[in-house]
């Protein structure tokens, strides 16, 4: 399976769980709690939570990941096509949406 395939599924099996209208019922993997990650390495709970803001409105997505990553001191919008600087803060999300306001790709740390 190709990753743009797996991608597919993934996204595919995220929807399904976010249709269930229970978005508790799809749990992250076991890990440590939220509030006590530290950002410079991804958790699990860290990425399931950025991979599962695929094509959810920008806005959303920015308001769910300050609310479940309180160690988080920007979160940020961007467009999908807009250029952006190569530092890297620890603290910051960059959320890059497509021309609709939908998240185009998994936000990133940096």
């Amino acid at each position: 399976m190709g990753s743009k395939t797996l991608a597919l599924w993934i996204h595919g099996k995220m929807k399904e769980d976010e249709d269930s209208g229970d978005f508790n019922s799809a749990s992250p993997p076991p890990g440590p709690p939220l509030e006590n990650l530290m950002l410079r390495t991804p958790t699990a709970d860290m990425r399931w939570i950025m991979a599962s803001m695929l094509q959810k409105d920008g806005h959303e997505a920015v308001e769910i990941i300050k609310k479940k990553m309180t160690k988080v001191d920007e979160v940020v919008i961007v467009n999908q096509n807009d250029m952006v600087t190569q530092d890297y803060k620890s603290n910051r999300i960059r959320v890059f949406v497509d021309e609709e306001g939908r998240v185009s790709k998994v936000p990133k740390i940096g």
